[in-house]
């Protein structure tokens, strides 16, 4: 019963602003049955290529730490078997047990942001720029096992997809989360370079913590709390989609939070000029932005506003 008040049970009188699926589609054949294969150009393993030719070429400009550490390609390995566990985990709950998707896609989003964070507690290395550029090729090209050739065909892989595969999505769930996460890495790295040539590396941790702790929480926030909608419109096709006020405003609250736990790093004209507008840009990034396609708008928004706080306060 509790689980059903906060919402994350699917009902059959679910709140209209969010499209839910058909109760015939909740099972594991549904989900072989679903999303046509991407066209050929669009499959997240070439997205994957385009970003490390792309951000190679630019890592190929600042050959400090060329070389991938030792300890990489563990830590990696070992990410990438707690992401999949996470994804078959909670690919489950969506399958077997009714958990709406919109809140097993955020339990992946928060896996992904935290896991790395907390294993490097254990299988340490020093992150440079060529080991961000390689992570940013390897988790596009992680969805790879997802396409619809490999997953109607490995149940498992249709358990794990479901996990994160929004009904409202179909049949573009795959290439909108890839190109997010391409279009994300291609605005992120070309700001991790700048800042630190700049001595404010850190700075770039706001966004990072902006998307991941503010975002994450705006979809579960929205479904189960939103009251005041608003529309958005996908990269392409003629749907609209909904969010709620209630939901931006988890980004805004968390750019408050990040902003004054960063508080010590600023001058004082630097940190009231990021209280006074970091959080509301992001804020309206995370609004205007297209469905499924935050991140690289509050990356691109965050990173240079605090570009402008650097080198002019």
């Amino acid at each position: 019963m509790l689980l059903r008040y906060l919402g994350i049970l699917r009902r059959i009188d679910a709140s209209a602003c969010y499209e839910q699926p058909n109760r015939r589609d909740t099972g594991l054949a549904a989900q072989l049955r679903l999303t046509p294969p991407a066209p050929f150009l669009l499959r997240p393993e070439l997205l994957a290529t385009l970003l490390l030719t792309v951000c190679g070429g630019l890592n190929s400009l600042f050959p400090e730490g060329g070389v991938l550490p030792e300890g990489y390609w563990t830590f990696e390995v070992v990410k990438f078997l707690a992401l999949y566990s996470v994804a078959f985990l909670t690919g489950l709950m969506v399958v077997r047990w009714g958990v709406r998707v919109n809140y097993t896609r955020k339990i992946n989003h928060f896996a992904l942001f935290f896991l790395p964070i907390f294993l490097l507690d254990y299988i340490g290395y020093e992150p440079t720029l060529t080991t961000t550029t390689v992570t940013g090729g390897l988790l596009v090209a992680s969805l790879g096992v997802y396409v619809h050739p490999v997953r109607s065909r490995v149940p498992p892989l249709a358990t794990m997809f479901a996990s994160f595969d929004r009904p409202e999505d179909r049949p573009f769930t795959l290439w909108w989360l890839s190109s997010q996460m391409v279009a994300g890495y291609m605005v992120i790295i070309p700001l991790i370079v700048v800042f630190g040539q700049i001595g404010y590396g850190w700075m770039m941790f706001i966004p990072l913590l902006i998307n991941g702790i503010g975002d994450g929480l705006a979809e579960p926030v929205g479904i189960r709390f939103g009251r005041h909608e608003y529309e958005v419109r996908p990269l392409h096709g003629g749907r609209t989609y909904v969010r709620t006020l209630e939901g931006s405003a988890c980004v805004f609250l968390t750019g408050i939070l990040v902003i004054a736990l960063f508080h010590q790093q600023f001058t004082t004209p630097q940190f009231w000029a990021a209280m006074l507008t970091v959080p509301i840009l992001m804020t309206l990034a995370e609004a205007v932005s297209p469905h499924t396609w935050d991140t690289p708008f509050l990356f691109l928004v965050g990173g240079l506003n605090l570009l402008g706080i650097a080198l002019f306060f």
